[in-house]
C-alpha cells in the first residue's frame, strides 16, 4: 500500500477513535438516553464511505466500541490486491500504535493513575529499560 494510503488510513483511524470516544462515552448511572442518538451503524457507514470517497482511500476496517463491547465493525472498499475488505480483514497497524499508546498513557495521566515525572520502571517494573543513549519515549513498550 502506498505511503499516501497509509497516511489516509491513519487519519481515518484517529478520526474514528476521537469520534467514538466523544460520542459513545460509557453510560453513567444517572444517564437515561445517549447524548448522540443519531450515531448508529448507518451514520458510521455514511461517514466512512464519504471519507473514503473524499480521500481516495481504497479500503478500511473500522471497529467502534462502547466500554468493552464492540458495537459496530465493518470493512469498506478493497485491499491492494482487489479483495473486498471485511471486519476481519487484517490490516497493518504501522505507526498508529505509537499514537494509540500515547493516547492511552495521557488518559491514564488525566485519571491520575500515571505520573509522567515517574521513571518508567515504576510503571512497568517487569520491563527492561536502556540505561543510556538517546532519550526515547519510555512509555511505548509497557
Amino acid at each position: 500500500m502506498p505511503i499516501r494510503s497509509h497516511r489516509r488510513l491513519i487519519h481515518l483511524a484517529i478520526a474514528l477513535l476521537i469520534a467514538s470516544t466523544a460520542w459513545w462515552r460509557p453510560a453513567t448511572a444517572h444517564a437515561t438516553t445517549p447524548s448522540h442518538p443519531t450515531l448508529n451503524a448507518a451514520s458510521i457507514d455514511a461517514y466512512v464511505n464519504a471519507y473514503m470517497e473524499r480521500t481516495d482511500l481504497p479500503g478500511a476496517v473500522v471497529a467502534v466500541t462502547r466500554g468493552d463491547k464492540v458495537v459496530h465493525a465493518a470493512g469498506y472498499g478493497h485491499t491492494a490486491a482487489g479483495k473486498a475488505m471485511t471486519a476481519r480483514t487484517p490490516v497493518p497497524v504501522a505507526s498508529l500504535s505509537k499514537s494509540m499508546t500515547a493516547l492511552a498513557v495521557m488518559r491514564l495521566v488525566e485519571e491520575g493513575r500515571v505520573d509522567l515525572d515517574q521513571p518508567p520502571i515504576a510503571i512497568c517494573p517487569s520491563s527492561r529499560w536502556p540505561t543510556g543513549g538517546p532519550r526515547r519515549s519510555p512509555y511505548g513498550s509497557c
